[in-house]
């Protein structure tokens, strides 16, 4: 039966917990809430060990620990750009981000300095604003240039084309007085550019031909022109565009208060302005702007005519631009005025909609607390300066990105935000200005978490497009931070780690089992922000049945990179129902984790197996070394192992059991002593329990040999294993040990010259020398030069496997762990090797122990710890030599009788046995 998870998180979950799901279920395995898991835990116990992770100190992490340490507000200083600024708020927890629009700061200088438009005289007797983010400089007075911006190393501006008086400075703005008669000329600098205004003050000045068709020189090293729309690129020598001259306008003073003259000409138009937009021409080197004739000079003109061309950095990224329903376009203008909404006022009439792109990509997997958009508005169309709200609001929505080729329509709506209808009167009558804001956590919560969107744009237009009333004007103002957006956010708590839970035994993710009916949960809870996130709590809940919930809980507070604990109480689990656990994570400002841990699956069984399990032999008899097999069998059927020592009441070694009501066979490698032996069994289930304790007695007899030659003039196998010497080199037969002790007159011995007389079955050796093993003789030795003289070996293809014999003048057992001529390893006796007489040797290797014995005449003379096993030699069973580089070598000078090898271990019991029975 499949099973599902009806529980998500809900808003009663945003108190500073992290939440432990466990859902029972049938045979599928649970994934996301409600589907299939598509990838399970690691097997085993390892799945349960809690893991530290290492997390690395993110900028924002250590601002707050700086913040924390110090008790004030840190900025981040990894996270500050032009548009950006963020403080790590200690008293909060969380951290504050001022985003703009605009530029409101610049790193020219080498270090962040804030946006300062104001005007001041510099030291080569030019006129610049204190801090822009490009350098700006209009003229000081003179001939030459009358404004110029210089980016990256490009450069361009305009030149004025006579002598220039000392300007006026005021704010942002530069007047120079009388360029023509009746005509002054201002130029305003913005964040990024210029813009000009020449102020025709009567009718006689707009008279003038230098008015009429007005003319900039073009300088620097970015004057080639390109169109672009209604603007005008300026293209430098590699082709890129990297100036823009944006469409001319201009206005005259209609509905202005009160007189103007040049000295209070605004550089915006009044709010009744009757507007026209004017051709420009851009070659050879100048700006030709043709003023509309009939504003200029028509009948209802009020003078100060004002006349506009401006020039702007180009960028490829758009941060702002307006779109107007007639037509024009302004994108990252440096010095206009948003306007939103229908200007109804003064003919010709149009639409205005404003967009501003904000940079949010640092916020993905942040957690928005607060987002409010905020923007200066400097007119409303009322003439009553205190008055709340007039007209149709503004309102402000997330939108399609923009770009240079935005618009009228500008880019898709995708999200209404909300409307504001703040009022702040007209701006003839009322100065300053209002903030307005609007809120928009939710939306920017909402795109925060969305990579493919690292930039979220804002659009503002009127709430009714055709309703004049609500018209207005906003100041894009980067000295005071305008347009702003205002975010205080903190990290979501990560994902927390595959759930834990104590003693408990299987395999991941659905096969885990405890024995404990109150089992304790755990789950390792890590911050991005680490330590300075605060501290995290579990709640941990248990679901069976798919989607029933039986109990849950609350851990207490753990710090970063921490595990969460709860016990699950008494008397809620039923044995044998199958449990699913799932957690995430809340800090302690309400942040939830985005995901899900991975799952982890278990039942409960706290009751052991009732019945001792029935024990019988698996085969006739067992021998020392030799592997042995065993029944074993149980009653009860939820067993699921059987665990059992060898001479031990410890039950270590454990077997699984698909079926414990039939026969188990369970192999013991390697019996390994002679005499009496038992087994210790008890059945386990799949909790863990064990039941009740089984003893089984059985005796491990001796080995018999695989090989026995007595040698009485012959090399017949007396162990029945039919494998025959064959003689090389016409060996003599002496008196063996028995005849030289008149015991035996018939008892021979082979005698072999040490030269070139030895014997080899004449098929492969009865020995496994990988395995454990035995080998004994009677061995008389004459003296010799030689080395290492063999009596008895078995080979391989190169080499042997064991040779036994005498190495250096002593009694020897030597191993080769690989048919090389590598790998020797010396099991050595502690006196010499007699000569002349007869001795007996046993060496033994033992697989189980891992130990070579070399025995002589019945006692252990030398023992040693095998690092390799020998190598499994398939070749024949030698006496009276062995074999090097694939030829009979070390070959014994003297006699050789009784030759007996074992495929198993010798006890020492047995050892003196074959010792004693071959003596006289």
């Amino acid at each position: 039966m499949g099973c599902t998870v009806g529980v998500g998180r809900t808003g009663a979950l945003r108190t500073g917990l992290t939440v432990i799901t466990i859902v029972a279920c049938g045979a599928a395995v649970l994934g996301s809430a409600g589907t299939t898991a598509a990838a399970p835990l690691a097997a085993g116990r390892a799945a349960y060990a809690p893991v530290a992770t290492a997390t690395a100190v993110t900028p924002e992490a250590a601002a707050m620990q700086e913040a924390r340490r110090s008790g004030r507000p840190v900025e981040v200083t990894e996270l500050t750009t032009e548009h950006r600024k963020v403080l790590a708020d200690p008293a909060t927890g969380q951290f504050e981000a001022k985003l703009n629009a605009f530029p409101v700061r610049t790193k020219r200088t080498g270090t962040w300095k804030d946006i300062d438009l104001t005007l001041e005289r510099k030291a080569d007797g030019s006129v610049g604003p204190v801090m822009a983010a490009e350098e700006i400089r209009f003229s000081g007075g003179g001939n030459g240039r009358l404004a110029m911006v210089t980016q990256a190393g490009s450069d361009a501006g305009f030149s004025w084309p006579s002598a220039l008086p000392t300007p006026e400075l005021s704010g942002t703005t530069a007047t120079y007085r009388e360029v023509f008669p009746g005509a002054d000329l201002m130029v305003k600098t913005g964040v990024e550019g210029f813009s000009t205004y020449l102020v025709v003050k009567d009718a006689r000045a707009a008279k003038d031909p230098r008015v009429q068709a007005l003319s900039f020189g073009l300088t620097g090293s970015a004057t080639s022109p390109r169109a672009s729309g209604r603007q005008t690129d300026l293209v430098d020598a590699k082709g890129a565009a990297r100036f823009s001259i944006a469409e001319p306008r201009m206005w005259d003073s209609t509905g202005a208060v009160g007189p103007v003259d040049g000295k209070t000409a605004l550089t915006s138009e009044s709010p009744r302005s009757r507007t026209a937009p004017m051709a420009m021409k851009v070659a050879n080197g100048h700006l030709q702007v043709s003023p509309d004739t009939a504003l200029l000079t028509g009948p209802d003109t009020v003078f100060p005519v004002v006349i506009d061309p401006a020039l702007s950095v180009k960028r490829e990224n758009k941060y702002w631009t307006m779109v107007w329903s007639n037509g024009s376009e302004f994108p990252n203008h440096a010095t206009e005025l948003a306007r939103v909404g229908y200007n109804g006022w003064e003919s010709p009439y149009f639409t205005s909609r404003v967009f501003y792109a904000f940079d949010t990509a640092f916020l993905y997997g942040k957690h928005v607390r607060t987002a409010v958009f905020s923007h200066k508005l400097v007119h409303t169309p009322n003439n009553d300066c205190t008055a709340s709200t007039y007209g149709p609001g503004v309102t402000l929505g997330i939108t399609g990105a923009i770009s240079s080729s935005t618009v009228w329509g500008g880019p898709s709506w995708t999200d209404t935000i909300s409307t504001n209808a703040k009022a702040h009167g007209n701006a003839s009558y009322c100065s300053g200005y209002d903030q307005v804001d609007w809120a928009a956590q939710a939306e920017v919560q909402k795109y925060a978490g969305d990579v493919s969107r690292p930039t979220l744009t804002f659009g503002l237009k009127s709430s009714s497009e055709s309703n004049r009333d609500g018209w207005r004007k906003f100041d894009n103002d980067a000295t005071l931070n305008y347009p702003l957006l205002s975010v205080t956010y903190g990290a979501d708590p990560n994902a927390p780690g595959t759930p834990t839970m104590d003693n408990a035994t299987g395999s991941g993710p659905s096969g885990f089992w405890t024995t404990d009916s109150t089992p304790t949960l755990r789950a390792r809870l890590t911050d991005p922000d680490g330590t300075a996130g605060g501290q995290l709590r579990g709640r941990f809940e248990i679901y069976y049945n798919g989607s029933v919930l039986l109990t849950s809980g609350t851990s207490t507070a753990v710090n970063h990179n921490s595990d969460a604990v709860w016990t699950i109480p008494a008397g809620k689990l039923v044995q044998g129902t199958l449990y699913t656990v799932r957690v995430w994570a809340l800090d302690d400002l309400g942040y939830e984790s985005g995901s899900w841990s991975p799952y982890i699956q278990f039942r409960a069984d706290w009751t052991p197996p009732a019945t001792a399990p029935t024990v019988t032999a698996g085969q006739a008899g067992y021998t020392v070394g030799q592997s042995g097999s065993f029944l074993f069998r149980t009653p009860d059927t939820d067993v699921t192992s059987y665990c059992y020592g060898l001479n031990t009441d410890t039950t270590a070694t454990c077997v699984a059991t698909s079926a414990p009501t039939v026969d188990q066979t369970v192999t013991v490698a390697s019996m390994p002593k002679f005499g009496p032996s038992w087994l210790t069994v008890r059945t386990r289930d799949a909790a863990g329990n064990l039941g009740p304790v089984q003893r089984f007695d059985f005796r491990v007899d001796g080995s018999a040999p695989v090989g026995w030659w007595r040698l009485d003039g012959n090399g017949t196998d007396g162990s029945g294993g039919a494998r025959t010497l064959a003689f090389t080199g016409a060996p003599a037969f002496v008196d063996g040990r028995w005849a030289e002790f008149a015991t035996d007159p018939t008892d021979k011995a082979l005698s072999v010259n040490g030269t070139s007389q030895h014997a080899a079955t004449t098929v492969a050796g009865p020995v496994g020398t990988s395995g454990s093993f035995s080998a004994a003789a009677w061995v008389r030795m004459n003296p010799t030069s030689n080395n290492y003289p063999t009596a008895v070996s078995q080979v391989g293809s190169t080499y042997a496997a064991f040779y036994l014999g005498v190495q250096a003048g002593k009694p020897s057992l030597i191993l080769r762990s690989a048919d090389s001529l590598v790998a020797l390893q010396s099991t050595l006796g502690t006196e010499p090797m007699p000569t002349g007489q007869w001795v007996h040797l046993v060496g033994i290797y033992s697989a189980a122990e891992k130990k070579a014995r070399l025995y002589v005449d019945g006692a252990k003379v030398g023992e040693t710890t095998v690092t390799a096993p020998p190598f499994a030699a398939t070749g024949a069973l030698t006496v009276g030599r062995s074999l090097s580089s694939g030829a009979p070598s070390d070959l014994w000078p003297g006699a050789v009788d009784e030759v007996r090898v074992y495929n198993g271990v010798l006890d020492e019991s047995q050892v003196r046995t074959i010792f004693a029975e071959s003596r006289p």
